[in-house]
């Protein structure tokens, strides 16, 4: 049953200009403490409380429909629109308020088993929300809102008290507002449910509530801010008095560590300069690698072709090593490797680059060298391995190698092109009868 009340023209007016005057007031609190909070979050980017001002918008929201200014100041000529979105505004509000009690507690850190319970409630409510929108019934949705107010309201008073116990000093506060609003929205909600009979104060009570909650939650949250500066004051006491206590055993080791960072400097340094030696360097014979190799010789590649500079190639290769190992064992033919491979190296200049690129297979870049200045090279390192010999199963074993040489030119599109006639040329030496030059 709707109440009806029948007013003298002159007393209905009085009463609306008292409660026009009650809404002000009320409304202007709101707002008041919502601009307060805002700009307290703008100075802090504390997100309890960008979640009070979402919390007091949300309140505000659902007040100004519940009262029907709404209706009466923002739409007038959709009341469909009104009703629906009513109920809205009212799970609106209950899911800020859950929010809000959420980042403020903590309890995502201080309550676990209580964080749960309350994302589970609010996946529940939004869901019914929904639910409740999409069935179209505007009986099942605005009792749906209206009746989730009977749970929202002590479980997060049951959140409050179990942070207080917990040791939140914070949250008595909390715990005291959240007890003024839950007794104001059970009373408005019990009136509109149907279950208190209505009267001005039952009705607004929640409004009444609201007010103590905004008074006693604007202290928890200054309160709050309190707490975690005193933690921190205490903290950086107890740091700074340790700190006193032990300045010369901090001295001491700061002195070792000093120590101890040089010395470790100076090996990661040496560890890192020999691993990128090693990096480049073949581990057999001391000669760079092919990897290197190619690194170095694309960029030589590159340099003496933009500045028209000769660039040749020694490209050779151990004769019938293939025999040398199946004759004598691996072990012999690796010292042959290493032979040469130390012959060519003091064979040849500071800036020439000897690698070995493949098992018995060596290549040697000169840059700033033509053709005959490479020939010569490698007919002098050519003798110098054919007079060469190393000591094996009591007697000296000989051995010879053919060679390669190539100049770059302009049909040298890339350093593999030069590479590859210098390989071409050294198979040619050994078409020829091996331990030969070709060019």
């Amino acid at each position: 049953m709707t109440p009806i009340e029948l007013w003298q023209a002159d007393a209905f007016h009085e009463n609306d200009r008292l409660l026009t005057g009650y809404f002000g007031m009320f409304y202007g609190v709101l707002v008041v403490m919502f601009l307060y909070n805002a700009f307290i979050w703008f100075s802090t980017r504390d997100r309890s409380y960008l979640y009070y001002c979402l919390y007091l918008a949300a309140f505000f929201l659902m007040n100004f429909s519940y009262n029907g200014l709404s209706f009466q100041y923002l739409w007038p000529d959709s009341p469909r629109w009104v009703n629906w979105t009513y109920t809205s505004w009212v799970f609106l509000y209950q899911l800020m308020a859950i929010l809000f009690a959420m980042v403020f507690l903590e309890t995502a850190i201080r309550l676990p088993r209580m964080d749960k319970v309350l994302r589970y409630f609010l996946f529940v409510m939004v869901a019914v929300w929904v639910v409740s929108l999409i069935s179209w019934n505007p009986v099942f949705h605005n009792a749906a809102g209206v009746y989730f107010v009977f749970l929202y309201s002590p479980l997060t008073a049951i959140a409050g008290i179990l942070a207080w116990r917990s040791g939140f000093r914070a949250a008595r506060f909390f715990v005291v507002a959240s007890m003024g609003n839950l007794v104001g929205a059970f009373v408005t909600a019990a009136v509109v449910s149907g279950f208190m009979p209505y009267s001005f104060t039952s009705f607004h009570a929640v409004e009444f509530g609201i007010l103590a909650d905004v008074v006693l939650l604007s202290l928890a949250l200054a309160d709050r801010i309190n707490y975690v500066r005193k933690q921190s004051e205490a903290v950086e006491r107890e740091i700074i008095e340790q700190k006193l206590q032990s300045n010369a055993l901090l001295q001491h080791a700061k002195d070792d560590l000093e120590r101890i960072v040089l010395e470790r400097t100076a090996e990661l340094c040496k560890a890192r300069d020999e691993a990128e030696r090693l990096s480049r360097i073949d581990g057999l014979t001391g000669a760079f690698n092919r990897r290197y190799f190619n690194e170095v010789a694309a960029k030589e590649f590159t340099r003496s072709n933009r500045n028209q500079e000769a660039l040749s190639l020694i490209s050779f290769d151990i004769d019938l090593f293939k025999l040398v190992n199946d004759t004598y064992g691996h072990a012999v033919g690796d010292e042959v490797i290493k032979a040469v491979a130390k012959i060519a190296k003091n064979a040849v200049r500071e800036i020439d680059f000897v690698a070995r690129i493949g098992g018995e297979e060596f290549a040697i870049l000169l840059p700033g060298t033509n053709l005959e200045e490479a020939s010569t090279t490698a007919e002098r390192l050519r003798l110098l391995v054919a007079n060469h010999q190393i000591a094996c199963q009591g007697k000296n074993l000989p051995f010879t190698a053919s060679f390669g040489v190539v100049q770059l030119n302009d049909n040298d599109l890339s350093f593999e092109a030069l590479l590859q006639r210098a390989d071409e040329m050294m198979y040619m030496s050994k078409k020829a009868g091996r331990n030969t030059v070709s060019a």
